[in-house]
């Protein structure tokens, strides 16, 4: 077999498309393991973030209602939500009565439904106060929020 400048070439292409090939299986492989090992470690942690992320919680919603000082101004916040009802309302009329004078379009709809939706959770809101005397229980927020998709 003669040695020419065109087997020379042949074979550098076939060592580097072997080369090219190694390492892409290799790279296949090792994020294959990763993947696989990330996965069982991820249940693992998932389970520990989730712990971490309720006791979180209960310190932002403590935290949080202790600024509010909801015993004292009770009061005061309820007639703040009544208030912002009454103005959801008068913008809610306004946004109808300046869409028969001026064709209802699709915005000013979506806008007149946020509107409605905003207004119907503000209930909640004086509910919770209503109700409160101490920071809910896990207990008492479990049975509320198992409520909620039953």
């Amino acid at each position: 077999m003669e040695v020419t400048l065109s087997n020379m070439l042949n074979c550098t292409y076939i060592f580097f498309a072997m080369i090219i090939l190694y390492v892409c299986l290799r790279t296949i492989y090792v994020l294959y393991k990763v993947n696989n090992i990330e996965g069982l470690e991820n249940k693992k942690e998932r389970i520990n973030n989730i712990e971490k992320l309720v006791i979180q919680l209960k310190e932002t919603n403590e935290r949080d209602l202790s600024g509010l000082d909801l015993d004292k101004r009770k009061n005061n916040y309820v007639d703040l939500l009544t208030e912002l009802e009454e103005h959801i309302n008068i913008t809610i009329l306004n946004e109808i009565s300046g869409g028969l004078t001026n064709n209802l379009n699709a915005d000013k709809v979506s806008n007149i439904v946020k509107l409605y939706e905003l207004r119907d959770k503000l209930p909640s809101s004086v509910d919770y106060m209503n109700d409160f005397s101490a920071p809910p229980s896990t207990s008492n927020m479990t049975s509320k929020i198992t409520g909620m998709f039953s």
